[in-house]
């Protein structure tokens, strides 16, 4: 299930369990162990979760929930996934990637919004 999981993630997020595990500095070969179904260590979990942005839980299916705790915010009315989705690759960015973004939702909601002064209301 593990490995379903991360397959499922990574194509998401635009990447490959292979990117990713190399990206952690684990060989492909640990990645054919957990395509049969072997459970990776505690810390390898972890690792993949904090990379991907879901619990560990998520990634063993003890949970249905990804979110890490502290990222919900109770007053929000979003919920649509693609936002869920947004926030949590928003958040894996390197900060040059986060300012490119930044300026493509200003001028994007400029457009849309030419009436809103373009301040975030919290």
């Amino acid at each position: 299930m593990f490995f379903k999981k991360v397959e499922k993630l990574c194509k998401e997020l635009g990447t490959t369990p292979t990117a990713v595990t190399l990206e952690l500095g684990y060989s492909k070969g640990s990645m054919t162990y957990w395509k049969k179904g072997k459970c990776p260590s505690g810390d390898i979990v972890s690792k993949y979760a904090k990379r991907l942005g879901v619990t560990a839980d998520y990634l063993l299916d003890v949970s249905d929930d990804p979110t890490p705790p502290g990222e919900t915010n109770p007053e929000s009315e979003i919920d649509e996934p693609i936002f869920i989705a947004m926030q949590r690759h928003y958040k894996k960015m390197p900060d040059v990637d986060r300012k490119k973004m930044d300026k493509i939702m200003k001028a994007l909601f400029d457009e849309v919004f030419p009436e809103d002064d373009g301040n975030v209301q919290k």
